[in-house]
């Protein structure tokens, strides 16, 4: 019986160790005060962020492999998104994935948000709030994906992807389109460009979309740029622009970004600024003071915010 239970735990180590799971994720409290343009101001503490991410990769053998992720929101006790029974915990499921990978490249699925596309490099990396808010930049969906993406070639790496909007005309496979998008990555330099043609679901609120992004790392200085062009259909165009730098001193990083959206038929932009310090007092802790301006087109008076953040990953 003992010979068994012993046989039995082996198996299992052997098993857990061959799966390579990995458990990870973050914890993130601020204080934060923001006043709209209308001059009303709130302030308060914030659980700001929360997370666990469970991962496990597999070799499959003759040169393949595969991962899969799954992802939770976990912040603590809170209320329902209806405001209901607040003492129920806000739990929630965010990016599910799984990639085959191998000479061939990667093939992903999965339910993921997918992001704004000029953000990541034209922000350069900024410590900063971000102002992919959905007027000054576009904000991230949740869509359900298929994707391949090709092997780096003299930095070179293209890749497809089909997209359905898991919330698009308010149920799965609502609104349908195909991503193409080639990115370039040596040394210093990263570019990142795509192109997306959405399905005749979503021709009344979206025709077409391209972005171009790139960052450039000087060493004391990363600097980067952004831009998105979309067509809505019947709809008025939407042109995005983004500009940032981030700057490293030890311990510190700096970071300046600034946004602005213009659509057509609309007098003036919609603009932002966002600014930020940050302090590693670990690899896995630190802590943030970030401030953000907006305003939009045709308006008067600005909003803004602030916060110092206290990080935690693990």
């Amino acid at each position: 019986m003992k010979k068994t239970l012993i046989a039995m735990a082996v198996v299992a180590v052997a098993g857990v160790a061959s799966a390579q799971v990995t458990i990870s994720g973050k914890l993130r409290f601020a204080y934060e005060n923001a006043t709209d343009a209308a001059n009303a101001s709130t302030s308060g503490l914030a659980l700001t962020d929360g997370n666990i991410t469970f991962a496990a990769s597999e070799d499959l053998g003759g040169g393949l492999a595969i991962s899969t992720s799954m992802d939770m929101r976990l912040r603590g006790r809170g209320a329902l998104t209806d405001g209901t029974d607040p003492g129920t915990p806000d739990v929630r499921g965010r990016d599910a994935s799984m990639t085959l990978s191998g000479g061939f490249g990667a093939i992903t699925l999965g339910r993921v948000e997918a992001g704004n596309g000029i953000l990541g490099l034209g922000g350069a990396g900024a410590p900063v709030y971000g102002l992919d808010n959905g007027v000054q930049l576009a904000g991230a969906g949740n869509v359900d994906i298929v994707k391949y993406s090709s092997p780096a070639m003299n930095g070179f790496a293209f890749s497809v992807t089909h997209v359905d909007a898991i919330a698009g005309l308010g149920a799965d496979n609502g609104q349908a389109a195909s991503v193409v998008g080639v990115t370039y990555s040596a040394g210093p330099l990263s570019i990142a460009a795509d192109s997306t043609s959405y399905g005749s679901a979503a021709a009344a609120a979206a025709d077409n979309r391209t972005r171009v992004s790139a960052s450039y790392d000087l060493g004391v200085a990363k600097i980067g740029v952004g831009n998105q062009s979309a067509g809505n259909g019947t709809a008025p165009g939407k042109t995005e622009r983004v500009v940032g730098v981030s700057v490293p001193m030890g311990a510190m990083t700096f970071g300046l970004v600034r946004a602005s959206s213009s659509t057509e038929g609309t007098a003036g932009n919609n603009t932002g600024t966002d600014v930020g310090v940050k302090y590693d007092m670990s690899k896995s802790t630190y802590v943030a003071v970030q401030y953000q301006t907006t305003k939009s087109a045709g308006a008067t008076a600005s909003a803004s915010k602030y916060r110092v953040q206290l990080s935690k990953s693990f």
